[in-house]
């Protein structure tokens, strides 16, 4: 995680929890270290199962500190993206009451997402670049899988969530092209941000991510 992301959380009072992506089997950086990563996809034989670990990480986190679970956010960016969406889809509200992926879809195939996410209703916002080529909005096949489509991923939220297709509210002014679902019949409601960069962390996305929740320190 960047430590201008973890600083600023902690400024607002919050508990940092970032837990490491495993290692890549055969892989090293130039220093020697592992080079580690969120495969966000159906885990294969030998591999670490990444859901089971992020809730293993969870429940060891509060053995130590007092965590107010319906004040749980999960967030990451790129592959950490993929994974909160992942987790979303898989578990939902049962895990954490909100999502805020950033640059990173739902990837495919997932048998997760071909049952259509079986994870209870959550709480989602998400922020992706319009020039983004690293994760482009309609997705990238790679080898044998493929980076979702950003609508398609938003699709299977609204599903999930009993959205109406047409969102309630949606604006162009400001830094961030917005659009909510707020008459979801779970009662949560679906974020999406979309911003004129490319594959990046946009400037002031902790302070909408919160405004959005209306969650205050």
């Amino acid at each position: 995680m960047r430590g201008g992301v973890r600083r600023a959380f902690i400024r607002a009072g919050w508990l940092v929890i970032a837990p490491n992506g495993a290692a890549l089997p055969g892989r090293t950086g130039r220093n020697g270290a592992a080079i580690r990563a969120w495969p966000a996809r159906d885990a294969e034989k030998g591999r670490r199962d990444d859901v089971a670990f992020t809730e293993a990480v969870l429940r060891d986190a509060a053995t130590k500190y007092s965590i107010d679970r319906q004040r749980l956010l999960v967030a990451g960016f790129s592959a950490g993206g993929s994974m909160a969406w992942r987790i979303a889809c898989l578990l939902g509200g049962r895990f954490a009451p909100a999502y805020a992926p950033i640059s990173g879809a739902l990837r495919v195939p997932t048998r997760a997402a071909e049952k259509g996410c079986p994870g209870s209703p959550a709480k989602i916002i998400h922020f992706h670049g319009f020039t983004d080529k690293q994760v482009p909005l309609e997705g990238r096949s790679i080898r044998d899988w493929a980076q979702g489509d950003v609508f398609a991923t938003l699709t299977l939220a609204r599903r999930m969530n009993g959205c109406a297709t047409k969102p309630d509210r949606s604006s162009a002014r400001g830094r961030f092209w917005r659009r909510d679902w707020r008459s979801c019949t779970s009662g949560r409601v679906i974020g999406f941000r979309l911003h004129p960069g490319g594959h990046g962390t946009p400037r002031g996305w902790i302070a909408e991510t919160l405004r959005w929740l209306d969650w205050r320190a």
